[in-house]
């Protein structure tokens, strides 16, 4: 039989502007992928240009005969196909010059018997994710009755249409006599028909039109994610298009086979793989049809067998294996054999958007421990995250390994032509990147280039900030700017790392801007008022360490101390980053305590200090502590000023709200709330410094000092035996109420709802599961056994208080700082009441007042109601807020910021937690950032995002253990825990929450620092 291949590439109208037939898809022109596919056919080519047709390059291809279609703009694509001579041939495959096919579904319509066999596709609707409904609306479309296309055409009904054909068409017999009858004489009008018309004009004339469904195996060159999903199909056939294709990086060769294949030929298999890969090891890997979809993934689903001996028996068993692992197994499941990859030194896995926003960054998660499977398997020793911003210039990333990463990344997103991408890696010792899988990111949102647009217009804008912010000549000592959002006063922990204007606002007006620096400068540290603390990048909230290390410095030292200690102290956290939650205790003195040696060894050895420096720095430690011993009586007496301000009839009246009161609220919260809050804070820390530093000199036991915490009265420990009163029927419901409504789980946000507005939320549960509380007489006994010890080595060193009086400190300012946190959280939390009560009555809900700043809302203090151009304003600046919170959301940044470099790309390591507690516990793991938080809890290990005292409901429930995202070795949550003795790992960073929170169950381990998965 004589073939004749047509590829009609002169342009069809209908499509608009099309791409030329020498456009690349996947590493191939779309040319090469057509003749690659029809080349089965052993016919002649003839392919009939008009548009763009001078690109082509005809010394690549002499063996096709190019026709040129003078009057394609006018003309339809039947007026291209009369060119080409048909006179000789038996069978004609007509193409459109813009689709791409594989060779599989030519095959298959070769064995079809009739006149015209018709290409279309039925999955047209969902081939790739968010196919635009113009797109659909336009395309060609086919009408089956059985087998038989009853009709053709672009206009037909979309809820009639079969499926859209694909313009691959084979004609022979009947239908071909008819062509060439009508080639000689032809009919008016004819060159002016489309395709599909003249499929309708032989279908009218009696030729038998038959459909082949190609199920999506094709792609039209108009969208980029219509080409992905072609040239990606299984892992392993993924895999072989892209062999040979990729300069950068190195796919093993390999032998891949259908289940049904197996089933009729195992043997035959198996000695294929042996002499087409004759290697001592191979890895058999799944490659099933369900395992890699554009529209959901099983990623991790199915079965791979690594380190396979290469015999028969090892390759049969770990076929099998495989086999036996696929859901709803199909005869067109396929399986992968490579051979196994031996000198890893870095492997892992990429996502080259992120998961949660789809935004332009390569998400690199790797480990370097020579496994290649300890990412995908979820146990992985150790791992980190690896950041890049697509913009960014990877010849500045100084690891060499992922810097040749990333530009195979570039290049495997450009033969594809799509960037949202799941990668398989590993670096082997000579450097060379080896993919071993390529999958589409099954992303439940749309891609938005104009999301990217915004995204890099927002991280421009903060570098610039970034670098006003090293330039500021401000009166702080230091050269190096580094911003971070937990040291100091933690703020990813307090108000999260994507906050609302009203919550970074408040954060900022009522300890950030200025109470922070009275309250060090009152302490006795070095004062560095008027400096705020807080500045914001993408809409997170950092901490300016170096005024925060400023401020951690004595008053009495020179400036010229206090910068070479500044400057100290900010090589040591850039060179340990992982420290950036615990700077207080691991690379800041701020107290004198009994383990000041430590800080003097390493001022000395690792700074070039001298002795009289460290002395001068002992002296004024020394000065603070003993200062902060004598004050915390009065800052106690303070707080106590703004309780009975509170519980004053008219204080506690709504009967009239306004922004003066709302302000007078706030304002009387920072004179006699937050100031001695932060006083009785810094005190607290000192206490557990104390504690901390006397069990790591070996002075008292780690018994003791759970003993001593165990013995203290903070708000948790009344919250959950009032619970109990409540349940046992000696406290009243409202009165349990009244104490603890005024708690929220966001203390800054006005959308996080207060205990009374849901009391069968928040408290009825607590009541319900509240346990009797015991107390541990052994760990008391131990305290006070070696108390004395502690007390004698601190007036050694030079602290002037005795017994009764330092045991009273530390008691009084650990009670004291959460006692004075609930108190000033009650007028904080009054304010937002009276807010939501303000934006009531201006039509204002509380979702737009979260997105104004409190500034914003004062300057209208002196009205008691608004315009309504004015409420206009203020909903368009929330509008506003909220788009930016949008795209700001989507940016990634690291926790520690030291370089312009940090805004483009960064690594986050896994974070050292803060262990609490000795008692190890397995069991059960509940996430309550997914899940309802009236779930049960009791019995489980619960995870939440940040250490906020918010969640004061959760003791006294029965938990068994706790996991914070963010929080410090001082947070609130890790005195909470070390009250109720309840084993918890406080701030464990976002990457490890991340994996923990996939978990079913969790061992939790403090005294020797682990976490583990269980399943």
């Amino acid at each position: 039989m004589k073939s004749k291949i047509a590829i009609l590439a002169a342009g069809m109208p209908h499509f608009g502007e099309l791409p030329s037939l020498s456009s690349k898809v996947g590493g191939l022109s779309i040319l090469d992928w057509q003749l690659n596919s029809l080349k089965a056919l052993s016919a002649i080519t003839d392919v009939v240009v008009g548009f763009r047709a001078s690109e082509l390059d005809l010394a690549q291809y002499a063996s096709i005969n190019l026709i040129e279609n003078p009057h394609w703009q006018s003309t339809g694509s039947v007026g291209s196909l009369l060119l080409v001579d048909i006179e000789d041939c038996d069978e004609l495959w007509v193409s459109y010059g813009d689709v791409v096919y594989h060779q599989k579904p030519i095959e298959r319509m070769s064995e079809i018997d009739s006149d015209v066999v018709i290409a279309y596709d039925s999955e047209w609707t969902t081939r790739y994710l968010g196919r635009d409904l113009s797109d659909i609306k336009n395309a060609e479309k086919v009408i089956l009755t059985g087998q038989n296309i009853s009709r053709l055409g672009q206009d037909i009904n979309l809820d009639w249409a079969t499926g859209e054909f694909i313009g691959l068409v084979r004609i022979t017999g009947e239908a071909l006599a008819i062509l060439k009858k009508l080639k000689i004489k032809p009919l008016k009008n004819l060159a002016n028909l489309s395709l599909p018309d003249l499929l309708e004009l032989l279908r009218l004339k009696g030729a038998q039109l038959i459909g082949f469904d190609i199920k999506g195996q094709w792609a039209e060159l108009n969208e980029s994610r219509d080409l992905a999903h072609f040239v990606m199909g299984t892992k392993s056939e993924t895999l072989l298009r892209l062999h040979g294709m990729l300069k950068s990086a190195v796919i093993q060769e390999q032998a891949s086979f259908s289940v049904a294949d197996w089933k009729t030929q195992s043997q035959d298999l198996i000695r294929q793989i042996q002499a087409n890969l004759p290697h001592e090891k191979l890895v058999v890997r799944s490659s099933a049809l369900s395992e890699d979809a554009f529209t959901h993934s099983n990623a991790g689903a199915y079965t791979s067998v690594l380190n396979v001996q290469n015999n028969i028996k090892d390759l049969t068993d770990a076929i099998i294996k495989v086999i036996n692992s696929y859901d709803n197994l199909q005869l067109d499941d396929q399986v992968l054999v490579q051979p196994m990859l031996t000198d890893v030194v870095m492997s892992g896995v990429v996502f080259t958007r992120t998961l949660e926003q789809g935004a332009p960054y390569y998400v690199i998660n790797y480990e370097e421990s020579g496994s290649t499977e300890g990412i995908t398997s979820g146990h992985a020793a150790q791992n980190s995250v690896f950041y890049f911003y697509k913009k960014a210039n990877p010849d500045k990333v100084s690891c060499k390994k992922l810097r040749n990463l990333i530009i195979s990344l570039q290049e495997i997103e450009l033969l594809l032509n799509y960037d949202a991408l799941d990668i398989e890696f590993a670096v082997d010792k000579a450097g060379r990147i080896h993919i071993f899988q390529v999958r589409p990111i099954s992303l439940h949102q749309n891609i938005s280039y104009q999301t990217d647009q915004e995204i890099a217009l927002s991280i421009e804008q903060a570098k610039r900030f970034y670098q006003q912010c090293c330039l500021m000549n401000d009166g702080l000592v230091g050269n190096r700017t580094i911003l971070g959002n937990m040291p100091d006063w933690n703020p990813a922990e307090i108000i999260g790392t994507n906050p609302g204007n009203l919550s970074y606002s408040l954060y900022k007006y009522l300890i950030l801007d200025e109470v922070w620096a009275q309250q060090r400068a009152e302490f006795g540290y070095r004062d560095v008022r008027p400096y705020g603390l807080l500045k914001r990048f993408l809409g997170q909230p950092y901490v300016d360490v170096r005024a925060s290390f400023n401020s951690f410095i004595p008053k009495n030292l020179s400036n010229e101390l206090a910068e070479k200690l500044v400057n100290f102290y900010s090589v040591w956290l850039v060179l340990n980053p992982h420290l950036h939650d615990k700077i207080e205790f691991e690379v800041v003195p701020t107290c004198l305590s009994l383990n000041f040696d430590r800080w003097k060894q390493r001022l000395i050895r690792e700074g070039g200090f001298d002795a009289s420096e460290v002395t001068q720095l002992k002296e004024g430690l020394k000065e603070v502590t003993n200062n902060a011993i004598t004050r915390v009586e009065s800052d106690l007496k303070i707080v106590e000023k703004l309780k009975v301000l509170l519980d004053t009839p008219t204080y506690n009246s709504d009967n009239f709200v306004s922004i003066s009161s709302i302000k007078t609220l706030l304002d009387d919260c920072k004179r006699l709330g937050t100031l001695p809050f932060a006083h009785l804070a810094r005190a607290g820390f000192i206490a557990i410094t104390f504690l901390k530093d006397a069990v790591k000199v070996g002075v008292i036991s780690k018994q003791a000092q759970e003993g001593f915490l165990e013995s203290l009265k903070t708000v948790s420990h009344s919250f959950s035996e009032d619970a109990y009163c409540v349940k046992t029927s000696s406290m009243a419901w409202l009165e349990f109420v009244q104490k603890y409504g005024h708690l929220r789980p966001g203390t800054y946000d006005i959308n996080s709802s207060a205990y009374h507005e849901d009391s069968e939320h928040y408290l009825k549960p607590a009541v319900e599961r509240s346990q009797k509380l015991v107390s541990d007489l052994e760990k008391r006994n131990c305290w006070e056994k070696e108390k004395n010890r502690l007390f004698d080595g601190l007036r050694k060193i030079g602290i002037l208080s005795d017994d009764e009086q330092l045991e009273s400190f530390m008691r009084q300012a650990i009670e004291g700082r959460e006692k004075a946190k609930f108190i000033f959280s009650r007028s904080l939390s009054k304010a937002l009441d009276q807010l939501i009560i303000w934006g009531d009555r201006n039509q204002l809900s509380r979702e737009f007042i979260a997105e104004l700043s409190i500034t914003q809302i004062f300057e209208h203090i002196e009205q008691i109601s608004l315009s309504e151009t004015e409420c206009k304003k203020l909903k368009e600046l929330a509008n506003n807020s909220l788009q930016m919170r949008k795209t700001n959301l989507a940016c990634e940044l690291p926790p520690l910021i030291v370089s312009e470099q940090d805004f483009h790309y960064f690594t986050l390591n896994e974070n050292h937690p803060n262990y609490i507690g000795s008692t190890k516990v397995s069991s059960v793991v509940i996430d309550l950032s997914k899940t309802a938080q009236n779930d049960q809890v009791s019995g489980k290990i619960v995870l939440i995002p940040q250490a906020d005292p918010g969640y004061d409901w959760l003791f006294g429930q029965g938990i068994v253990g706790l996991i914070t995202m963010y929080g410090g070795a001082n947070s609130h949550m890790a005195i909470r825990s070390a009250e109720f003795g309840l084993p918890a790992a406080i701030g464990v960073g976002e990457a490890l929450y991340k994996k923990l929170s996939q978990a079913n169950q969790l061992e939790l381990d403090p005294s020797n620092s682990l976490i583990r998965l269980v399943h």
